[in-house]
């Protein structure tokens, strides 16, 4: 009782008075609610990026070896509305909570999940990518 009592006096002495203790003690309802609302939606968004990640990796798993190029330029076209979609969602769902940090954390989160890690290419990469599936598929 007497440690109750002290965590009381202490929090008590960061409010001017008991009128402001007891009108925050009255929000915490409102406050845990929305921290359910929260936990739930992690938890639903969680749920959803493991079942589309275990989806995509078995498809991808049942490419053949042929193909694999074929499916990755598919994926490049894509990926960025898939993204832009994303994080509207997430914007209307945690609206000024939404963090562009965050987001980009998850994105690169899932690039790893999906064995995918993103990487910016350098027009004279690209070229030298081009170049070398063009002779692979002229040498097929």
């Amino acid at each position: 009782m007497e440690e109750l009592k002290s965590e009381l006096s202490n929090l008590l002495l960061y409010y001017k008075d008991e009128v402001e203790f007891k009108e925050v003690c009255s929000k915490i309802p409102e406050y845990e609610e929305k921290r359910k609302v929260y936990s739930d939606l992690q938890h639903t968004l969680e749920t959803r990026i493991a079942e589309h990640t275990n989806n995509f990796l078995s498809l991808k798993d049942k490419i053949a070896p042929n193909e694999e190029a074929a499916l990755k330029k598919e994926r490049e076209l894509l990926h960025p509305d898939t993204v832009t979609q994303a994080r509207e969602h997430l914007q209307s769902a945690y609206k000024d909570k939404f963090d562009n940090n965050q987001f980009a954390e998850a994105k690169s989160y899932v690039s790893d999940l999906l064995n995918e890690t993103e990487r910016e290419y350098s027009i004279r990469q690209r070229l030298e990518q081009a170049k070398i599936q063009s002779k692979q598929q002229n040498h097929q």
